[in-house]
């Protein structure tokens, strides 16, 4: 990890961290892995806010159905849209701080090996992503490697990035 003055420090697996809220800055001082349970409940959130986004888009699709089979469509592609954007770009949002809405009830964040955020980072963010279309692949990669530090999986290895505790 990095500090400001860009110097090099390297990943503590205990202690506490120093970064106070989950900003685009660079997580600084002792950065402590996330935990499975922590990961695996932030991912439970966010697999709640997709649910909501299909529902909410159902629902305006059903009631504009009735108006326009065409706009009716129309809303049920933008929440399809909306949906695969949120899953794959949701480490990276800039109206998010680079936080996915899971991460940042868990006060957790997926961060580069050098510590930066992954705000803006769309390419870091879809790579670490990716690998959730095959799921399964990743909750038996994370349980087989639980106790390897920094634990991380599939998606984590092929963009380079970590996911540490903010708070």
């Amino acid at each position: 990890m990095e500090t400001e003055q860009n110097t090099p420090v390297t990943p503590v697996q205990t202690g506490t961290p120093v970064a106070s809220e989950v900003t685009a800055a660079p997580v600084t001082g002792a950065l402590v892995d996330a935990t499975l349970q922590d990961r695996a409940i932030a991912y439970l959130i966010d697999v709640a806010v997709v649910i909501g986004i299909s529902i909410l888009s159902s629902i305006i699709s059903v009631i504009l159905g009735n108006v326009s089979g065409a706009l009716a469509g129309l809303v049920s592609l933008i929440g399809m849209i909306a949906i695969f954007a949120y899953i794959f770009l949701r480490d990276c949002l800039p109206f998010l701080n680079g936080v996915s809405i899971g991460k940042k009830v868990m006060k957790i964040q997926a961060v580069t090996m050098t510590g930066a955020s992954l705000s803006g980072d769309f390419k870091s963010s879809a790579l670490r992503n990716l690998p959730l279309l095959v799921a399964i692949v990743e909750v038996i990669i994370l349980i087989v490697k639980k106790d390897e530090k920094p634990l991380q999986r599939l998606g984590d290895q092929l963009a380079k990035t970590i996911v540490v505790k903010t708070a």
